[in-house]
């Protein structure tokens, strides 16, 4: 098993994906998020993600992959050196209704692809469920952050990319009101 101070001992591939993992907090992702997020072929990846498996740091699921156990997701967040990256751009907030469950909603949202949007992966940050999701050229990153019965869409994007990741949002929002129409109704 690796532990935090083996870190400089992988391979810049490795480190790159870890990077990533850090930088988003990512908990689970799938093989074709990961490689629009880091640019790497898909057979670079592949061998990459072999070898964080072999080290116990990953394990294959059948959602995709997600951070093993014995390693944590608290350790990967260590390993961030980079920042943030692109701050958020909020970009609506919706209250959802008390008698639905959010998991249900999440459940529905996960590992979909909206208009030109292709899935990434979640992270859990306290009690925020943070669904991600890249458009295929990677210029694009739309959140739904799932916190105290509400959602907030934001954006990660430059400024240029404003019209594309409004159209983008507004896509997501409307699935997740077509799933709240959708649930069944708790009674009171």
């Amino acid at each position: 098993m690796i532990f935090f101070n083996d870190f400089s001992s992988l391979d810049a591939n490795c480190r790159k994906v870890l990077d990533v993992l850090a930088s988003e907090h990512l908990v689970e992702f799938t093989f074709d998020g990961i490689r629009r997020k880091t640019g790497m072929h898909q057979e670079i990846l592949s061998r990459t993600l072999e070898r964080l498996r072999e080290q116990s740091l990953l394990v294959r699921t059948s959602r995709g992959y997600s951070v093993s156990n014995e390693f944590g997701v608290t350790e990967i967040e260590s390993l961030n050196h980079d920042g943030p990256g692109r701050d958020p751009i909020p970009l609506a907030q919706i209250l959802l209704p008390s008698d639905i469950d959010i998991r249900n909603i999440i459940d529905a949202l996960q590992r979909k692809w909206f208009s030109n949007l292709r899935w990434l992966g979640h992270s859990i940050i306290g009690e925020r469920v943070i669904l991600k999701w890249l458009t295929e050229d990677n210029q694009v990153q739309i959140e739904a952050t799932f916190s105290d019965g509400s959602v907030q869409i934001q954006a990660r994007s430059e400024s240029s990319q404003l019209n594309r990741t409004i159209t983008a949002a507004n896509h997501l929002l409307a699935f997740i009101v077509r799933i709240c129409e959708k649930q069944p109704r708790a009674s009171m």
